[in-house]
């Protein structure tokens, strides 16, 4: 979600560019506004969890780097300082800061009691806006990457193994199966199964 962002300013500054690819390959499905109170309800449930996830994953880099390069980062004072004037700051950024002081250890956000059960309640209406957005053919590129980062974050397992199978598929570089131990290589993934 947070590469996102700059895609979508390099995207929004092509307006021309934009409407000759609307013509050729068409624009997106209006539908009507009958369900507009429900629509804003899940648009308000939508937002609020892409601002957890959107800091999650921002906290989980700084946690990264303060790891490797041993800078011995405060997440919890570096969201006081935040909320205190920073450009992206907000209501949020206190919760955080209470998250990491009271678990200066924590993982992600997404472990803390208050965040995981927002989500919790925030995820449904969440989905549903992301699948009638997109329903639609209108572009959720940052409320879409932030449920699919909190939903590949809640995943036990991922689709890893199509990626070793298109890396195979295009370099011969093998492959694990989950139904049975080993490395394998398909000759031919052209081939009608």
């Amino acid at each position: 979600a947070l590469a996102l962002a700059v895609a979508m300013r390099q995207i929004s500054s092509s307006k021309e560019l934009r409407g000759s690819v609307s013509k050729a390959v068409g624009g997106a499905v209006r539908g009507d506004a009958s369900s507009g109170s429900d629509m804003l309800a899940e648009l308000e449930a939508a937002v609020y969890g892409s601002f957890i996830s959107i800091y999650a994953q921002g906290m989980c880099l700084l946690r990264a780097v303060s790891a490797e390069k041993s800078y011995g980062l405060n997440l919890a004072e570096i969201a006081k300082i935040w909320r205190g004037g920073c450009i992206i700051r907000s209501r949020m950024l206190e919760d955080i800061r209470a998250a990491f002081e009271a678990d200066p250890e924590l993982e992600s956000i997404l472990l803390d009691e208050f965040f995981s059960a927002q989500l919790r309640e925030t995820l449904p209406p969440w989905r549903s806006l992301v699948g009638e957005i997109t329903g639609r053919g209108l572009p959720a590129l940052g409320i879409g990457s932030a449920l699919g980062y909190v939903e590949a974050m809640r995943s036990e397992r991922l689709p890893a193994n199509l990626i070793q199978a298109q890396r195979d598929c295009f370099g011969a570089h093998t492959y694990e199966r989950t139904d049975r131990p080993g490395k394998f290589h398909t000759t031919d993934w052209r081939r009608k199964r």
